[in-house]
């Protein structure tokens, strides 16, 4: 696998490889199984730098979450990462940064992953509320020279932004 990601065109090297490697290199980029290394309860936000809460008793935060795609081996495939920032008063959301920043890789295990893009995006709360629910999903696809795409992941991240400074996060795919 390490000389097909290091090959300066990996899809002419596969398509030099035996049945056999084909197959082998098939089932090692499959995705198996996803990942976040955080837990859903309600964290901390961290405190963003003054200039974001021009105003006495605004505070401003930002939360995030990571998803990690994985083979059947345990070797990270892609990532995906979302960070949302808001500013509370301690009790009402008062300003809202959206869209939120969205990052997508595909490591250099993952030769033949790409990213597709956001396929859905939603906010609700916000602004005069309590909560500010965030959902960004996103779509990696694998594809492989005269084989073709073997397998698409869709990977989401909810996270929940609260006017204390807190946030939550549930995510899957």
């Amino acid at each position: 696998m390490t000389e097909l990601g290091n090959s300066p065109n990996p899809e002419t090297a596969f398509d030099e490889l035996t049945a056999q490697q084909q197959a082998a290199v098939i089932k090692f980029v499959t995705v198996d199984h996803i990942e976040s290394q955080v837990s859903p309860q309600a964290l901390p936000g961290t405190q963003m730098p003054g200039r974001y809460a021009p105003l006495a008793g605004i505070s401003c935060w930002s939360g995030d979450e990571w998803v990690y795609g994985y083979n059947a081996f345990n070797v990270e495939m892609w990532e995906f990462y979302v960070v949302i920032s808001w500013c509370d008063n301690g009790s009402t959301i008062t300003t809202t940064y959206f869209p939120p920043t969205v990052r997508a890789t595909v490591t250099s295990a993952g030769v033949f992953w790409s990213y597709k893009g956001i396929v859905g995006s939603s906010q609700s709360g916000g602004v005069g509320n309590f909560n500010w629910t965030v959902n960004e999903q996103g779509e990696f696809q694998s594809c492989l020279p005269k084989v073709g795409c073997i397998q698409s992941s869709y990977p989401w991240v909810q996270i929940t932004a609260h006017a204390n400074g807190t946030f939550s996060r549930t995510w899957g795919g």
